[in-house]
């Protein structure tokens, strides 16, 4: 896998910024990472 999307972080609440969810993944996966929002829409091929 080259793409790693994160949606639906739960929980929503707290003030978890997007790098601590990046380098939080990046200790297991070397790929790019990306942190959806939204409504975000995503066009294939990545």
């Amino acid at each position: 896998m080259k793409l790693l999307v994160l949606n639906h972080l739960v929980p929503g609440d707290l003030d978890v910024t997007d790098e601590q969810w990046t380098s939080a993944v990046r200790e297991n996966f070397g790929g790019k990472v990306m942190v959806a929002r939204d409504l975000m829409e995503l066009a294939l091929p990545l």
